[in-house]
């Protein structure tokens, strides 16, 4: 029965060429721009989301009160919070901090290119587990000269030649030797480096707690009660300076620093959350103009279907009947304009790289999004044909054949 109702729902549109194209190229463009909308708010949900131990990953924060009583957060602590935290409390597993990204010039034999690189710790690569693939990640920054390259970098660099162990000077000064090979940063990261060199002037870059140098990051043990946790952390630097300081440090999730980031009174009230719903309710208001423009194009139609229905109840056609035929021309519609707009969007994703700072890649390795993409063209398609699949089979028999035996033509009654 389906197939009968696939095979006449295509008929009827290779018989109606010109309306099908129209109603395709329609529902194909508000469907890319969805599509498109979809890829970017996905990014955005999942940045900084996708770590192993993701949800005991937290950002270090500093926090002190002004004299008019507003309290401030700042992402930059001192260098001093991240041994503090490593020695006097048990609940942490691991700390790192991480250094101002710098732009340096990297040279080997003849080949000079600029890039962007920060200092770590060593436990910074156990914390975010990127993935190297050369070298050991355990023993990638043990060493002071270690420096750990992306792949992309390294491919610029050393060309098809093996890195590993290989010397690089920074900035015409310093020898490093390739320790390691990582995979090239996603694109939902706020991380934004192409090298890792070992922290080792911490203490000179940050000689007390009132020196703000460093990013730090913290991977609590799992079960920890963070808000028990922050409560802890409430008079830790004036502790720790003897009462010479006032503030605190407090610990947010890695997961939540990118779309939650505004605080007021230190506590969370939004951030790019906001931006992402606005976007994602374009998106929705798009598919809806598509949607219409479908059920408008389809109804404008109704009388030259009306013969055709009239003719089906006749010979004893049900209704239900008619609109499975109306839905499957509909959803048949929605089908080849999804396929349509799946090509557009791997086709005009790179040109929208420099709008959305990252680039945007189509996530076609993963199968939930084959079935998120069947779902959402079904339901497209199904949304778009409901109402003239209801208004096309409700036609009179009677009175749309009484219609085309005129000569005249008069509105439909139904």
């Amino acid at each position: 029965m389906f197939k009968n109702h696939i095979k006449i729902a295509w008929r009827n549109l290779w018989k109606s060429k010109s309306y099908s194209i129209i109603n395709i190229i329609g529902l194909s463009i508000g469907m890319t721009a969805v599509l498109i909308i979809g890829i970017w708010v996905q990014n955005q949900l999942k940045f900084d989301n996708f770590y192993s131990d993701n949800e005991n990953i937290y950002k270090v924060f500093n926090k002190n009160r002004s004299t008019e009583g507003k309290i401030n957060l700042q992402g930059y602590t001192s260098g001093h919070a991240s041994p503090a935290l490593t020695t006097d409390y048990p609940e942490v597993k691991r700390a790192a901090r991480v250094g101002w990204s710098m732009n340096r010039l990297l040279s080997f034999d003849d080949k000079k290119i600029k890039s962007n690189g920060n200092e770590v710790d060593p436990a910074f690569i156990d914390i975010f587990d990127f993935k190297i693939v050369k070298g050991n990640s355990s023993s990638a920054l043990k060493e002071t000269r270690n420096i750990i390259l992306t792949e992309s970098l390294a491919k610029n660099i050393f060309g098809d030649k093996d890195p590993l162990d290989k010397t690089i000077r920074l900035d015409n000064k310093e020898l490093y030797k390739v320790s390691a090979i990582m995979q090239d940063l996603p694109a939902n990261t706020n991380f934004n480096f192409s090298y890792l060199i070992p922290l080792v002037k911490a203490e000179e870059y940050s000689p007390n707690w009132n020196t703000i140098a460093f990013q730090t990051y913290i991977q609590l043990k799992k079960g920890t009660d963070i808000s028990a946790f922050n409560n802890k952390l409430i008079d830790i630097i004036k502790k720790k300076t003897n009462n010479e300081l006032e503030g605190s440090l407090f610990l947010y999730p890695i997961s939540k620093t990118h779309l939650y980031s505004k605080f007021e009174q230190g506590i969370p009230v939004g951030g790019k959350i906001d931006q992402v719903k606005l976007v994602a309710g374009i998106g929705l208001l798009i598919l809806l103009i598509a949607c219409i423009n479908f059920i408008n194009l389809s109804t404008a139609r109704s009388q030259k279907r009306a013969k055709e229905v009239a003719i089906r109840k006749v010979v004893g056609a049900h209704r239900t009947n008619l609109i499975i035929q109306f839905l499957s021309e509909s959803i048949l519609v929605a089908m080849i304009s999804g396929a349509l707009a799946i090509l557009l969007t791997i086709i005009t994703l790179p040109l929208f790289d420099k709008i959305f700072d990252k680039p945007l890649v189509f996530p076609s390795s993963e199968p939930t999004i084959w079935l998120a993409l069947a779902g959402f063209i079904f339901l497209t398609g199904l949304l778009a044909g409901l109402y003239p699949a209801f208004i096309l089979s409700a036609f009179k028999p009677i009175k749309s054949l009484k219609i085309f035996g005129q000569s005249k033509k008069i509105p439909l009654n139904f």
